[in-house]
């Protein structure tokens, strides 16, 4: 899947409700992992929010701030290339719905890995 059908999937599923789903796949067909994603963000301050989204109680959320931290700006930056927006709109997109695209993705996929 190419960068256009990954922002015409996300922009699909943001119209129809699926925020969640929507990212995790716009996410994978541009080329980055939700799984990498998730780890990295083990692997910072974050972990016990990620813990929160692939276990069964409320997601704990993340701040843009969070997001940037914990990622980086060179990896929110290649979101942002990847999706032609700048890197505060993906910030903010990847905040409001990365816990959500975590926990629905969770069920049966690697991101529940523990390496």
């Amino acid at each position: 899947m190419g960068l256009f059908n990954g922002i015409s999937g996300l922009i699909s599923g943001l119209a129809e409700g699926q925020p969640a789903g929507s990212l995790a796949e716009a996410l994978e067909g541009s080329g980055i992992s939700l799984s990498d994603l998730t780890q990295t963000l083990r692997q910072s301050d974050l972990g016990p929010h990620v813990a929160s989204w692939l276990g069964a109680g409320e997601n704990l959320p993340v701040s843009v701030e969070d997001v940037r931290q914990a990622l980086g700006d060179p990896l929110v930056e290649r979101i942002a290339a990847q999706f032609g927006i700048d890197t505060s709109a993906a910030a903010q997109l990847l905040a409001q719905h990365l816990p959500a695209a975590v926990s629905q993705a969770a069920p049966g996929d690697e991101t529940t890995d523990d390496e």
